[in-house]
């Protein structure tokens, strides 16, 4: 397992689905409806982007499905590129997600986490 994988597995994130290049489309477990947290997209062991949803994070990574598969060539986020782009070279992203506890605040763990991984979908 790498550093990546066992750093969301000691922050309490889970795999929710993967895209892989067959499918393009996010295949995902089930979470529940306005639910906040975090996701993390990881390739090859490797974090690559670190997000947040304050209400809902279902609805939240089911948007890169919308924006990857309805609207494939209009310009995108690095990460929606990032998604695009490994899926091109034959690879798989994996999708984590982690629900977020009562009295913890989305944006400051997300900034906090961000500036520790430095992952390169985020523009870091």
């Amino acid at each position: 397992m790498s550093d990546d994988i066992a750093w969301l597995h000691d922050h309490q994130f889970h795999h929710y689905g993967s895209w892989t290049p067959e499918g393009g489309k996010l295949q995902r477990g089930e979470l529940g409806r306005g639910i906040p947290g975090h996701y993390a997209f990881v390739v090859d062991g490797a974090i690559r982007y670190i997000g947040k949803a304050e209400k809902h994070l279902r609805g939240r990574v089911r948007n890169y499905n919308r924006s990857l598969v309805a609207n494939p060539d209009r310009p995108h986020r690095k990460a929606h590129e990032g998604i695009k782009s490994t899926l091109a070279n034959g690879k798989i992203v994996e999708a984590y997600i982690r629900s977020a506890g009562p009295d913890e605040n989305v944006a400051d763990l997300e900034t906090m986490w961000i500036c520790e991984l430095r992952p390169i979908w985020n523009g870091t």
